[in-house]
């Protein structure tokens, strides 16, 4: 019995892990190109907003946050974990910024002019460049959220993870 309550674990881990990374990879890096491509006032307010997300300190939102995950069921959902950590407000935005601010336009001019579109050039030229920093970008989120115990706890009731298990394990007095 403990097994299958281990291989699910393992699991749910995966499935939160990788989908958390992922995401948490793909949007900061696809709104990073964008910003860092298409000069309007908006991309500037984006990346200003950025900046002003990680200097002001966040505190005492988690009540609010589970709040409105329940109010759009994301709440007990793993895809809604993966919702939830899709945002571009850190510094790996700032990461791929500099990386498609310091590629030559001449990439993209030359797609341009052989009848390329935004999304291909996007997917055939920008992404295959930066696939060693998007990987290990990723590579880290993945490690941050395989370690992560608290979020699943409070999000995720009734989808325990390996890292929940072992804390539970940590900290119940049977296992002392």
């Amino acid at each position: 019995e403990k097994l299958v309550g281990m291989g699910i674990m393992y699991l749910n881990s995966l499935l939160y892990s990788v989908g958390c990374a992922f995401f948490g990879t793909l949007v900061p890096c696809i709104t990073a190109y964008m910003c860092a491509r298409f000069n309007y006032k908006f991309s500037k307010a984006i990346y200003i907003t950025v900046i002003v997300v990680m200097i002001v300190p966040i505190v005492g939102s988690l009540p609010a946050e589970i709040r409105m995950a329940q109010a759009l069921h994301l709440y007990d959902h793993i895809w809604g974990l993966w919702l939830m950590k899709a945002n571009f407000l850190g510094m790996y935005f700032l990461v791929f910024h500099g990386i498609f601010k310091s590629l030559p336009m001449a990439y993209f001019e030359a797609a341009k002019i052989d009848g390329a579109g935004n999304f291909r050039i996007l997917f055939r030229i920008a992404l295959p460049l930066v696939r060693s920093l998007f990987f290990t970008v990723m590579l880290i989120n993945f490690i941050t959220f395989w370690n992560d115990y608290q979020t699943p706890l409070i999000f995720m009731p009734s989808f325990p993870t390996v890292a929940l298990g072992m804390f539970h394990m940590a900290t119940t007095a049977e296992n002392t």
